[in-house]
């Protein structure tokens, strides 16, 4: 071949691997399984009240960088959970850089803080506070990569959420095949009840004391095998 056909296709050559070469210098980072964070919200103006409707905005600030915000709308995840959602970390690789709106996955070990979060329902923001026992900063690196970390909130918004019941109810009384009853209350969710027993609904007994951890919450009379008939009723 020669060489005055040759120089056109080695500038060819050139010219595309100047070209990989500045794509490869300006490629973002490699994503990587970040922080899985899930939980419950719940709105102490509403007895606490979980809630699934709405906007979760949150935003993590690294110990140095640029924070990072998500947002995540609630649902009903499995009767007790409002949402699920994915911190963004990415690894940077040569002369690559990171992505907007990602955070820098390291070896060592980096603190982040996750206490700037609200709640946007029909147009207004609640501030959102993390409960117990999560806290309001989270330690990742490579090791801990992919990591599911349950974080449920609490949000004070009058008006939001599920109405309170003036009083309990029983959505169904049954029989077990082990003789139990077992009763399904409509009550409000966090509100402590007492649940009273009777064979001639004439003199109770209170024969426990439960809360209610949903809107619907089950509870079994222990005792019943030993009656062929009870009654029963609640009381605050």
């Amino acid at each position: 071949m020669k060489l005055k056909t040759m120089i056109p296709q080695f500038a060819t050559l050139l010219a595309l691997l100047s070209l990989f070469i500045a794509t490869i210098g300006s490629a973002a980072g490699i994503p990587e399984p970040g922080l899985v964070m899930y939980g419950a919200v719940r709105n102490t103006a509403a007895g606490n009240a979980r809630l699934t409707t709405g906007t979760l905005t949150w935003t993590i600030t690294p110990a140095s960088g640029a924070p990072v915000t998500v947002t995540a709308p609630l649902t009903d995840i499995s009767g007790q959970y409002s949402f699920a959602l994915q911190v963004p970390f990415e690894s940077v690789v040569g002369s690559s850089s990171l992505s907007p709106n990602a955070l820098s996955l390291n070896s060592g070990t980096t603190s982040y803080i996750r206490t700037n979060v609200f709640l946007t329902v029909n147009g207004t923001n609640y501030h959102a506070t993390i409960s117990a026992p999560a806290i309001g900063t989270f330690n990742f690196n490579t090791a801990t990569r992919g990591q599911i970390s349950e974080v449920d909130l609490t949000i004070a918004a009058p008006g939001v959420g599920a109405p309170l019941l003036p009083n309990p109810n029983f959505a169904s009384v049954q029989r077990t095949t082990g003789g139990q009853f077992r009763l399904t209350v409509n009550g409000n969710i966090g509100q402590n009840y007492n649940l009273l027993a009777s064979t001639d609904l004439i003199h109770w007994t209170n024969i426990m004391v439960f809360t209610c951890t949903n809107t619907s919450t089950v509870v079994y009379d222990p005792s019943s095998t030993n009656y062929p008939r009870r009654f029963y009723k609640i009381s605050q």
